[in-house]
């Protein structure tokens, strides 16, 4: 098993973002977030790029960006985006290219971290919380079968660093 590259995959506010950072530093690998990447590589933020190009525009700049930031680093960890893994076989690449770990967070978490940061969260701004729960369980529904290929699968409300390292050894 490759432990020199990790990917989080999870639903949006499974903390792959946050948790990354802090692995990244115990491990002392570099840390990237592919959507920030993707906002640098087409210097435009996410929802820019939905709402000018489309979605299928999107996923091949997201396979872009992942193949280049993989190439250019031996050693990393990256927070992906929560679709990534369900598109141009993005988790086929990422297995093959290093260790993923699925962030498994309930759903009620995950709906009370969105409505926390809903105006980061585009997906989920104008959404009550019934709404988003309906949404963010039928993510879950389309994007669990990738999600399952996983390498590691850590389940839990809050979801540590040291869950995640000891996941790796």
């Amino acid at each position: 098993m490759n432990r020199d590259r990790i990917f989080l995959i999870g639903l949006p506010g499974s903390g792959k973002s946050s948790l990354g950072k802090k692995i990244s530093g115990n491990l002392h690998l570099p840390f990237f977030d592919l959507d920030q990447c993707i906002e640098k590589s087409e210097s435009k933020s996410i929802p820019e790029i939905f709402s000018q190009s489309g979605e299928n525009y999107f996923r091949q700049a997201e396979t872009r960006e992942l193949e280049r930031v993989v190439s250019a680093n031996k050693t990393l960890v990256l927070s992906t985006g929560g679709g990534t893994p369900c598109f141009n076989r993005n988790m086929d690449f990422m297995n093959n290219s290093g260790t993923t770990i699925y962030l498994d967070v309930p759903l009620e978490v995950l709906v009370d971290r969105l409505f926390i940061s809903a105006n980061q969260r585009p997906m989920f701004k104008g959404l009550n919380r019934a709404s988003a729960l309906e949404k963010i369980s039928e993510l879950k529904r389309l994007r669990l079968n990738f999600y399952q290929q996983a390498t590691h699968t850590i389940s839990g409300a809050s979801i540590t660093p040291e869950e995640i390292l000891k996941s790796l050894i």
